[in-house]
């Protein structure tokens, strides 16, 4: 899959040139725009109308053409769940983020259990993004075009993206005595670190690698991804 991205400020005709383009290239190609500015502007431009459109999923335009609005969902905290004492409220919490979405719940619960300040809006966008461009790819889309309007969280996201992937690889080599003193201390980490997200991250980062080495490199090839600067 080729990737191009139209980033910038807002107002400078970036939405529109990547319609545009992405309209362009679906003449030839079956393509897939994204849509990760905060303005939302492109299914509008697209004339798709909201109440038939539900956000972070592919949806048609035309014969060679879908879009995606990546928005964050809504989401109960794991502190919600402990405080009306739910039985197995783990359980109840983690289905909210299946597969790549594991990911949210360990920054939520960084910020619930540590007071680590974390940017749990940027993580979640991206991780959804993630999900986007792997289900394109995985349809045989040929071309992804992405309107962004870069912010200083996720540029921060891609710059410590290596750092990001290495903790989470390192989440399942915890050694025995780690996780049964986190276990006693903190028995909802304890239940994170085992539990199927983590158990299978391996294939979660290497999802995530992929997509961050299209973003950042552009013009690199990748397997199965290949991303192109325009």
């Amino acid at each position: 899959m080729q990737l191009t991205i139209f980033a910038g400020k807002g107002g400078v005709g970036k939405t529109t040139s990547a319609v545009a383009y992405a309209l362009k290239c679906s003449q030839t190609a079956r393509t897939v725009i994204a849509d990760y500015d905060g303005g939302h502007s492109t299914r509008q431009a697209l004339g798709m109308r909201e109440k038939f459109f539900t956000k972070n999923t592919l949806h048609q335009v035309n014969d060679r053409l879908m879009l995606a609005v990546i928005e964050c969902f809504e989401f109960k905290g794991i502190g919600y769940f402990k405080d009306v004492k739910v039985k197995n409220y783990f359980d109840d919490y983690i289905s909210q983020f299946p597969a790549d979405r594991g990911i949210i719940s360990f920054t939520e619960m960084i910020n619930e259990f540590f007071g680590v300040p974390t940017d749990i809006e940027t993580v979640q966008k991206f991780i959804l993004l993630v999900e986007i461009l792997f289900d394109a790819n995985s349809k045989g889309y040929e071309h992804a075009v992405l309107d962004v309007e870069p912010t200083a969280g996720f540029e921060r996201l891609l710059s410590f993206s290596d750092s990001m992937i290495r903790s989470l690889n390192n989440l399942k080599n915890k050694s025995w005595a780690i996780k049964q003193a986190v276990r006693i201390g903190w028995p909802d980490i304890h239940q994170y670190l085992e539990s199927d997200y983590v158990q299978t991250i391996e294939y979660y980062t290497h999802r995530i690698r992929n997509v961050v080495d299209l973003l950042k490199e552009r013009g690199t090839s990748l397997s199965p991804l290949r991303s192109a600067a325009r």
